[in-house]
């Protein structure tokens, strides 16, 4: 039986490593929490000064998740450990199709004592461009 919705706060950090060269990003959202058994639910909104509001779902299972994005900006990506997958990144400027080779999934569930957490690093191709290895870590912590 699923537990109550819960509100947590959620930070994203995305780190995209290509030719010895580093970007990172980093993003704080409110957002709501639920699990059921060994599934985890995040949900939140990212309100985009370009594209409007943007409904963000992530589901953490052992080895896989989910994340989805809908509005203008809408994907259905899969990162499933040492599988490729591909997902169509869909855009007002056009679709670009995805290819993910999920690497490393660590994951720690969220506690009372402690933070959830999930790593995942893999490689993405867009449109057949040079992979580049990405790390996007989520960190979700119940807010008091």
């Amino acid at each position: 039986m699923p537990s109550l919705t819960r509100d947590v706060q959620i930070l994203l950090t995305t780190i995209i490593r290509q030719n010895n060269e580093k970007e990172e990003f980093k993003e704080v959202y409110k957002g709501t929490y639920k699990n059921s058994g060994e599934i985890e639910f995040l949900s939140f909104v990212k309100k985009d000064e370009n594209f409007g509001k943007i409904d963000y779902r992530i589901i953490i299972r052992p080895n896989k998740v989910h994340l989805s994005r809908s509005g203008e900006l809408s994907l259905q990506q899969r990162f499933d450990l040492n599988k490729k997958t591909e997902s169509l990144y869909k855009h007002p400027y056009g679709n670009m199709l995805m290819l993910t080779e999920t690497k490393s999934i660590k994951h720690r569930k969220m506690s009372k004592v402690q933070k959830g957490h999930v790593q995942i690093i893999y490689d993405l191709s867009i449109n057949d461009e040079e992979n580049k290895e990405h790390h996007l870590v989520v960190t979700y912590m119940e807010e008091k």
